[in-house]
């Protein structure tokens, strides 16, 4: 929801998903009435956990049950998924649409699939343009709201089991006929 301040990054912690990235973007950015929470672990766990250190504003939870990754995601404001190579897909993103919350993203491979103008922010791998647009979440509760319900009717128009089983269904049809 808007109300909540709380940015989430929930994640493998690894180069190409793009941590480095946020941390540098936050920095720029310095939301200060907003939070960042990092959920993940690997080889990128000690540079979540010195941030959470030096910055008050950043909490690293390390590794969570994937049954707890829902209400997480369900708590943010806006889900950050700064990937700086191609994803396929972009699960993090789907699911966080699924949940009404907008997504900040880079918009690389799949991800760009997935979240659009209206359900997010598209920054591309530019430090400015991340920080610029996690600027704007932190700020902007009409944006915040507007984005989370677009990307919601998007997920279930496109990714829910609903839309995506009728999709294999029809292509079945096409293959076949």
């Amino acid at each position: 929801p808007a109300a909540s301040r709380t940015f989430l990054f929930a994640g493998q912690l690894a180069d190409y998903k793009g941590l480095p990235l946020l941390l540098d973007a936050w920095r720029a950015a310095d939301p200060e009435d907003a939070a960042l929470r990092i959920v993940g672990d690997g080889t990128h766990a000690g540079l979540a956990a010195d941030a959470a250190a030096t910055d008050p504003r950043i909490t690293f939870v390390g590794q969570v049950p994937p049954s707890a990754i829902s209400r997480e995601v369900a708590g943010a404001r806006a889900v950050v998924v700064p990937s700086i190579t191609p994803e396929t897909f972009g699960r993090t993103a789907a699911e966080a649409l699924a949940h009404g919350r907008p997504v900040v993203t880079t918009g690389l491979g799949g991800l760009g699939e997935v979240v659009d103008r209206g359900s997010g922010w598209v920054t591309g791998i530019e430090v400015g343009a991340l920080a610029r647009a996690l600027r704007e979440a932190a700020t902007d509760d009409a944006a915040v709201t507007a984005r989370g319900a677009h990307g919601r009717e998007r997920h279930r128009r496109l990714f829910s089991p609903e839309a995506t089983t009728a999709a294999l269904l029809a292509l079945y049809d096409r293959v076949k006929g």
